[in-house]
């Protein structure tokens, strides 16, 4: 699949990464067991080096070039297109990044199966916490090295070491980093910078989840996260595809501008402000807003 087969699907905020390398299963469940067995290579965040090849997910890394300008496509001395692991984007600080998984499976699954006793809900709540996890909303792109400071895959606590306290990042690098990457369902405003919010109370000294009902908030509200990430990802792809002016007048304006955003909406308004080109680019990020504002 390329972009333009993913803008006209239904629903793309919920399609599932893993289907670009068809794995065998009925549901997300079936398919993200297949993926861990399997051991091929394929990563739905698109990590990977090497000949250029669909193993290495190639739907998402047209997406990161053309929303966040990655270059991580070279062509060798023999003459074949070759992937980086780690490029440059259009934040152009001399500093390389590479995909990431956000929010990861492994860790909830296992918590979960511990403490589920009932295989009906365990299993749907799990199909969906698999389809969750393999959406364009939970993948990005972070700096080379600072995915060393994972706590258990969960992203309130790897924004928080990566980027909100990360002492050798000046603090317009750590809101760029927001803005630029649309992290800001992950933060909120306090003492004019953003802080990290927690998943749950104490997170970051009580890692695991402890009971079923923080697991279950938990899920809903990445489900919640990773749609309406995906939602605005999938409005800028258009924006893209019908002018890319407005799409740059909004990456230079908004992405890489050192202003704080409570949310999605903050910033839709903020980028209706602009004067576009095209009229369809103000509809286009109307009704992303409407959509965004419904998922509550």
């Amino acid at each position: 699949m390329n972009i333009n087969d993913f803008l006209e699907l239904n629903n793309p905020e919920k399609y599932d990464l893993k289907d670009e390398n068809n794995y065998f299963g009925k549901n997300s469940l079936e398919k993200i067991m297949a993926y861990k067995s399997l051991k091929d290579g394929f990563d739905c965040d698109g990590s990977g080096q090497g000949k250029r090849k669909q193993n290495y997910c190639e739907l998402v890394r047209q997406i990161y070039r053309v929303i966040w300008g990655w270059k991580d496509i070279y062509v060798g001395k023999d003459g074949q297109e070759y992937v980086k692991r780690y490029a440059e984007t259009y934040i152009e600080d001399g500093l390389l990044m590479g995909p990431e998984t956000m929010n990861s499976f492994q860790t909830t699954y296992n918590q979960c199966k511990k403490q589920y006793q009932e295989d009906v809900r365990f299993n749907e709540l799990m199909n969906l916490w698999a389809n969750v996890v393999g959406r364009i909303g939970n993948m990005t792109l972070t700096y080379a090295g600072f995915n060393k400071y994972i706590a258990y895959d969960y992203w309130d606590i790897k924004i928080k070491r990566q980027y909100i306290d990360n002492i050798s990042l000046s603090e317009i690098a750590k809101i760029r980093y927001v803005n630029f990457f649309f992290q800001w369902d992950y933060v909120v405003i306090k003492n004019k910078r953003y802080e990290y919010k927690a998943f749950w109370e104490e997170h970051e000294f009580k890692y695991l989840p402890s009971s079923l009902e923080i697991i279950e908030s938990y899920i809903h509200q990445i489900d919640i996260y990773t749609q309406r990430r995906g939602v605005f990802i999938y409005a800028l792809l258009k924006i893209v595809s019908s002018c890319e002016d407005d799409y740059y007048q909004i990456r230079d304006t908004i992405f890489m501008s050192e202003e704080l955003f409570s949310s999605y909406t903050a910033v839709i308004d903020r980028a209706l402000k602009l004067n576009f080109k095209n009229e369809e680019t103000v509809e286009i990020l109307k009704r992303s807003m409407d959509r965004i504002n419904d998922m509550k």
